[in-house]
């Protein structure tokens, strides 16, 4: 599949219905390297937009804390279905 049709597809997913862009994605392809890669946040975007998709659906909320080093994300991890980590 080619660059193109993959973030046409990508943009097009219901988590971005409400999002409203400035560029096409023809735009984004043709700024994309020709070597595919999968970062770790990749996996981790996905993984907080199902979780808060859950909680919209069930009309609940996700409660989160801060961390400001990974000690401390994993210790709150064990208990909250979100973390925010702060860049400062």
């Amino acid at each position: 599949m080619d660059t193109l049709k993959r973030v046409e597809e990508f943009m097009a997913k219901d988590r971005f219905k409400h999002t409203k862009r400035h560029y096409t994605a023809k735009d984004v392809a043709s700024l994309r390297s020709t070597i595919e890669q999968t970062t770790p946040c990749h996996y981790m975007s996905s993984k907080l937009n199902e979780t808060l998709r859950k909680h919209f659906e069930a009309g609940t909320a996700s409660q989160t804390f801060g961390a400001l080093d990974p000690i401390q994300v994993i210790n709150e991890s064990k208990y909250l279905s979100s973390i925010y980590v702060s860049g400062w």
